[in-house]
């Protein structure tokens, strides 16, 4: 502790490096010091696609939550709950996105509540099955409609597209929803009007998806563009989304070598 605290004095004035600070701040028992830094170090490891890292700064962060500004703490528990979705942690994600859209009701920002609960959606289905997933989405998508949030409205249609297709990927007794076909394709013409490649590119997965499933060829197509629109993305989670679905879509359409295909491109990324 002691050497942490000698080195953090000759450090904290000098250094930019907030995961660094953070570092030493830990074993310093410095909590004014990691308060100062935790956030901008999470941020620094989202940006690199080290969720896991991410994680480990926001929790350490939120465990003096008491102690920060109530929006600090809604937008680090939303985006914490984002990071532990990345990285397969689905438990821990939805309870932090619930604890997200509770703190984004408290500092009462409608945009901040409507985006934690597509979060919540997300990570919920793993966990409580797609009737779950589709209210967080709809509540979302209230929220942005209501604020008139177009970009927002085709991330919300686009959540709900998956309560409903990703029905179609867990197994021979599920059945393709022309339901979330029709909700893909809304979020489509709602990413358009807004511009928004990487929006396009994730209700491509879901509309290509749900057109394979229910026997349109043409399915495959908009995968192909998802991954597309998604290669230099630096967020490497939507490319290896875009590859997870061309392959499984790909497989269930018996075309095994083009399943193949999208499986070693995900695993070069």
């Amino acid at each position: 502790v002691h050497h942490h605290r000698a080195v953090l004095r000759e450090l904290v004035d000098r250094v930019s490096d907030p995961a660094r600070l953070v570092h030493h701040a830990t074993r310093a028992g410095d909590r004014d010091t990691l308060n100062r830094h935790a956030a901008a170090a999470a941020a620094q490891a989202v940006s690199a696609g080290s969720h896991r890292q991410a994680s480990a700064h926001f929790a350490l962060l939120l465990e003096d939550a008491d102690r920060l500004d109530p929006r600090q703490v809604a937008e680090c528990r939303a985006a914490w709950a984002y990071s532990l979705y990345v990285i397969n942690e689905f438990g821990a994600a939805t309870q932090v996105a619930e604890a997200a859209v509770r703190s984004w009701e408290q500092v009462d920002d409608l945009r901040g509540l409507a985006s934690a609960s597509i979060t919540l959606s997300m990570a919920s289905f793993w966990t409580r099955g797609p009737t779950a997933a589709a209210a967080a989405a709809e509540r979302a998508i209230a929220v942005f409609d209501r604020l008139d949030d177009v970009a927002g409205l085709a991330h919300g249609y686009t959540a709900l597209a998956r309560a409903h297709s990703n029905l179609a990927t867990l197994g021979s007794v599920a059945e393709p929803s022309p339901a979330g076909l029709e909700l893909a394709r809304r979020a489509v013409e709602l990413a358009d009007r807004a511009g928004h490649d990487d929006l396009r590119s994730i209700a491509l997965i879901y509309r290509g998806s749900s057109r394979l499933a229910l026997g349109d060829p043409g399915g495959a197509d908009d995968l192909v563009e998802a991954l597309r629109l998604t290669e230099d993305d630096p967020r490497a989670e939507f490319y290896m989304r875009s590859c997870v679905q061309a392959a499984g879509s790909a497989y269930r359409d018996g075309r095994i070598e083009a399943a193949l295909d999208y499986v070693e491109l995900g695993l070069r990324r």
